[in-house]
């Protein structure tokens, strides 16, 4: 089996930056922790965990290893992490099996042709709200309590987990994801999806993910860490049976979010269940409410505090100090309180991975033809020679395109590039302003703006792009050219879907 990895980290908006990672492909340990505590103190906290794992983690990951590791880290980083704290998100390969945990809000994603298969949950205030059906997996990044954590390394002295995921078959071409919460609170999991099946190395799917980072945060947010592999498989690997307790990878897959691929008829009879003793528990409720209870004790179940498990949860607050406003340890920068844009797409809302594949089809396809359009303005035309050598009052000159001779081609080629509006900005009736025109004879003009030079203009050879949808119907396509110097120019577009097609709302020029 060969991993190829790729990984990247960065302070952000921070002077500091307090994560930490590991990235073993030939040990197939791969691990991210994000520390807490402000200044120094989150540095040495996630320094002092990673240290740790690198040390101790030699193989055989079953569940009471794990949470062997997991505990002794906690013990390491409270008595060396100088106050501070830290979340970590781990996967190990072992003998063809995907295994992977987490504490906090850091995450690990695994994908499976394009699509996130399974994915860690968050030890936080808005997991246990999600769990609990009063919050949608898709609102926690823009929720008030997303850096409110239950666990952490460095916290408690035990961390007391009690829950494990299920170690996954591998298989040719699946791939995985470790981030900070600062790298996926600005990468969509649709975008996740759709930058790795545009991709062909994990050095490039980095790439892509990267850069819808970079044009979302600014380079404002906290501080941000990510590690992703694809798998590839050798001739000759076997790894023997599925051992218990491994998922193969023929089998239904929960996916992120708590949303179920398939439902067993056996799931949706416990939820039937479920749902019947919630309701004799309200009505039990209302009836002790109202009449009193007959021993005076309290009534049961009243002061559990939301979280994943009640019996996996603490009073104490866990939040340390992550733009939590009553902790002096916390580190800044969210950018939460101003971040407007930061609203994660999402099926219901019609965004889904297939959607953005679609865009940025549309947007490789559009992309190319306005710079087409932009060559016919510029270096396309042949210029009539007009009466002397004065140009002409009008400010229009008469000219001859050979592959579009007429005003009408003209027209019927740029409105199928732009919107409705801004193609009549570029075209006007016979005695209008636009950039091109019909002239006085029922010739085709143009614009003096647009009279042929010599600028060679930008290339589109080595075009990049990226898009970031903003509705199912409107994208921001930001795209990387080169100039004629051959220096990397970035340009911004918006791409609107219009009668049924989508359009750029302006020209790349």
């Amino acid at each position: 089996m060969i991993i190829d990895s790729a990984n990247y980290t960065c302070p952000g908006g921070h002077d500091i930056n307090e994560d930490s990672f590991l990235c073993r492909s030939d040990r197939g340990i791969f691990i991210v922790a994000d520390g807490l505590g402000g200044h120094s103190d989150g540095e040495k906290a996630s320094g002092t965990a990673i240290s740790f794992f690198e040390q101790y983690c030699q193989g055989d990951y079953t569940n009471e290893r794990i949470t062997a590791l997991m505990e002794s880290a906690n013990t390491q980083v409270l008595q060396y992490g100088d106050g501070g704290k830290t979340t970590v998100a781990a996967a190990f390969i072992e003998n063809g099996n995907f295994i992977y945990t987490n504490v906090g809000d850091s995450r690990v994603y695994l994908f499976r042709d394009g699509k996130i298969i399974a994915q860690t949950k968050d030890h936080s205030v808005c997991q246990a709200s999600v769990d609990m059906g009063m919050m949608r997996f898709e609102d926690i990044r823009g929720s008030e309590d997303r850096s409110r954590l239950l666990k952490v390394l460095g916290g408690e002295e035990t961390l007391a987990l009690k829950k494990h995921y299920a170690p996954m078959r591998l298989q040719e071409g699946d791939a995985f994801l470790i981030c900070s919460d600062g790298f996926w609170d600005y990468v969509y999991e649709t975008e996740m999806e759709a930058d790795l099946l545009k991709s062909d190395s994990a050095d490039v799917w980095l790439k892509y993910m990267l850069k819808r980072h970079i044009l979302r945060a600014q380079n404002k947010g906290d501080n941000y860490t990510a590690i992703c592999g694809i798998v590839h498989m050798e001739p000759g690997d076997d790894f023997g049976p599925v051992p218990a307790g491994v998922i193969p990878v023929t089998s239904e897959i929960q996916a992120a979010g708590g949303k179920n691929k398939k439902s067993s008829p056996l799931f949706v009879i416990l939820c039937i269940v479920a749902v019947l003793l919630l309701a004799a528990g309200i009505v039990t409720a209302v009836l002790l409410l109202n009449g009193g209870s007959s021993d005076g004790d309290p009534v049961p179940g009243t002061s559990s505090t939301a979280g994943e498990d009640p019996a996996d949860t603490d009073e104490t607050d866990k939040t340390d100090g992550k733009d939590d406003p009553d902790s002096g340890t916390g580190t800044s920068g969210k950018d939460d309180d101003n971040n407007t844009d930061n609203n994660p797409p999402d099926s219901e809302n019609g965004i889904g991975a297939d959607l953005v594949q679609e865009m940025e089809q549309a947007a490789h396809d559009l992309l190319p033809e306005n710079h087409k359009v932009y060559r016919y303005f510029t270096q396309g035309m042949t210029v009539k020679p007009e009466l002397g050598d004065t140009p002409p009052e009008d400010g229009f000159y008469t000219c001859i395109n050979v592959e579009l001779p007429t005003f009408e081609a003209f027209c019927e080629y740029v409105r199928s590039v732009y919107t409705a509006k801004t193609a009549e900005k570029l075209l006007t009736d016979p005695f209008g302003s636009g950039a091109i025109y019909g002239d006085r004879n029922g010739e085709l003009g143009i614009s003096a703006d647009f009279v042929p030079s010599d600028e060679t203009g930008l290339s589109w050879a080595d075009m990049s792009l990226v898009c970031l949808p903003v509705s199912e119907t409107q994208c921001s396509v930001t795209v990387t050219l080169k100039d004629a110097d051959g220096n990397n120019v970035e340009k911004t577009v918006d791409m609107i879907l219009e009668d049924e097609s989508w359009k750029l709302s302006d020209m790349i020029g």
